[in-house]
C-alpha cells in the first residue's frame, strides 16, 4: 500500500511538472535586427595655383537644377511600421574637410503571435556646389567612405534585409550592396565595403552625393495550443485506477 500510494504520488507530480512546461513553453517567437554603420571623410583643394582658398564652395546649400531642387539631408526614419518595432541611430554631418565622421542606424522587432512588418530608410545628401566667378577655381573633391552592414533574423519564421546605395548627381558614382538573413536560409548576413570618389567643379557647377540605407522586416510567429494542466491531471487519475483496483482486491 506505501509502495503504490508513493509511486501514484510520483507519477502525479511529474505529470503535472510536464504540464506546466507545456504551458510554458506554448510561446512563439520571431525576431529580426538591421545594423549599418559608415564612415566617411570629405576633402577639398582648389585648383588655382595662385589661390587655394575654398571660400567659393558651397557644401549643404539647396541646390535648383531646374526640375528639382535638391537639399542636404541626413535622417532616419520609418517608411512604415509595427506597433513593435523599434528604431536607434546616432548620426554626425559634415563639417570641416579632412574630418572623419561616422553614421549608424538600427531597427529591428519581435513578437511572440502573430505577424509584424517594418521598413525604414536612412537618407544622406550632400551638395556641394562651385560659386566662384574666378574661372581658375577649379575645386577637386574626394569623398572616401567605409561601411559594414548586418542583417539577422531569428525564431520561427523571420526575414530581414538591409541594402544600401551610394550615387552623385550623374551617377558615375553607382554603388549598392545588401544583407540579407532568413530562419528558412541563414540567420545572419554581414556584408562591409570601402571606397574613394573624386570630382571636379568648374565655376557654376554643382554635384549631388546620395547614400540610402533601407532596412526591411517581415515575421510571422504563431504559437501552438497549449494542453490544458486539467488534461494531464486526468491522464494521471486514469493511470492510477488499476494500482487502486489491485490495492483494493
Amino acid at each position: 500500500m506505501i509502495f503504490l500510494t508513493k509511486k501514484n504520488k510520483i507519477l502525479t507530480s511529474s505529470l503535472i511538472a510536464l504540464s506546466a512546461i507545456s504551458i510554458q513553453s506554448a510561446h512563439a517567437i520571431s525576431t529580426y535586427s538591421n545594423t549599418a554603420t559608415y564612415s566617411f571623410t570629405i576633402s577639398a583643394v582648389n585648383a588655382n595655383s595662385n589661390s587655394n582658398s575654398l571660400a567659393h564652395l558651397a557644401i549643404g546649400d539647396a541646390i535648383d537644377d531646374g526640375t528639382e531642387i535638391f537639399t542636404s539631408t541626413l535622417d532616419f526614419l520609418p517608411e512604415f511600421a509595427s506597433a513593435s518595432s523599434t528604431q536607434l541611430s546616432t548620426l554626425e554631418d559634415f563639417s570641416s574637410y579632412g574630418a572623419s565622421y561616422s553614421q549608424t542606424y538600427q531597427a529591428g522587432d519581435s513578437i511572440l503571435n502573430g505577424s509584424a512588418a517594418s521598413e525604414y530608410l536612412g537618407e544622406y545628401i550632400q551638395t556641394f556646389a562651385n560659386k566662384s566667378s574666378d574661372a581658375l577655381d577649379v575645386y577637386d573633391i574626394t569623398f572616401d567612405y567605409s561601411y559594414t552592414i548586418e542583417s539577422n533574423a531569428t525564431g520561427q519564421n523571420a526575414d530581414s534585409e538591409i541594402s544600401i546605395a551610394l550615387s552623385d548627381y550623374s551617377y558615375v558614382l553607382d554603388y549598392s550592396d545588401l544583407a540579407h538573413a532568413s530562419t528558412a536560409e541563414s540567420s545572419n548576413k554581414t556584408a562591409s565595403g570601402n571606397g574613394s570618389f573624386s570630382f571636379s567643379l568648374n565655376p557654376g557647377e554643382f554635384n549631388i552625393l546620395l547614400v540610402e540605407t533601407s532596412m526591411t522586416g517581415n515575421l510571422e510567429a504563431v504559437a501552438p495550443v497549449p494542453v490544458p494542466a486539467a488534461f494531464w491531471l486526468f491522464g494521471s487519475a486514469l493511470m492510477a485506477i488499476p494500482g487502486i483496483r489491485k490495492f483494493n482486491s
